[in-house]
């Protein structure tokens, strides 16, 4: 028997869905680029782009690229078939790449703690007096998250202290939580050398 039965679960996870969408900010979350060779023309070495010539496959085939990933796609040989000229898969790149910038809607919770000799401190949870926030985002964000190289919010670059987890009511997963610290290297790495 559930302690909380499904009409409360369905309600909470609504009401959480609906503050996020109303209070949330746009937030510019920036992943490392990946690259792969284009599947369907020949890569020119020394001029660094496509060769502009066809890259001969099987009739019928499909290739995928980005497999496991959020951009994973599939193309079909009948549709990108070309003789010479310009790719219509790399648009005469060479490379298929996936962009290095998305934008999420989060609930952005700011914190700046001090100690009394205003210090920087390391706790059992990390670090004391770091600008630092908390994230509160759908969790189909949760991927975006957690791949994440460094957020930019309010023009502020944050990173990732901790890897993203998810909350909800009664074993149900409504919303994704991150916790983000300042991303200025040298005031973190100072802070390190120092302890």
């Amino acid at each position: 028997m559930a302690l909380i039965n499904k009409k409360i679960i369905n309600s909470y996870t609504k009401i959480i869905k609906k503050i996020i969408k109303d209070l949330s900010k746009c937030i510019s979350v920036y992943v490392t680029p990946i690259s792969v060779e284009c599947p369907n023309c020949l890569f020119d070495v020394a001029h660094q782009k496509s060769a502009g010539v066809r890259d001969w496959t099987p009739a019928g085939s499909s290739y995928t690229v980005f497999e496991g990933t959020n951009y994973e796609h599939t193309y079909y040989e009948s549709n990108t078939n070309f003789t010479r000229g310009r790719c219509p898969v790399c648009r005469g790149d060479g490379v298929l790449s996936r962009s290095n910038k998305t934008s999420i809607n989060a609930l952005v919770t700011w914190k700046k703690s001090t100690t009394y000799q205003g210090k920087q401190e390391w706790f059992p949870s990390g670090l004391d007096n770091v600008l630092s926030c908390k994230l509160k985002t759908e969790i189909c964000n949760y991927d975006i998250l957690n791949d994440a190289e460094y957020f930019l919010i309010d023009n502020i670059k944050m990173v990732l202290f901790k890897p993203p987890d998810f909350y909800g009511l009664g074993g149900t997963n409504s919303l994704c939580v991150a916790y983000l610290v300042d991303a200025n290297e040298a005031y973190l790495s100072k802070t390190v050398s120092e302890s």
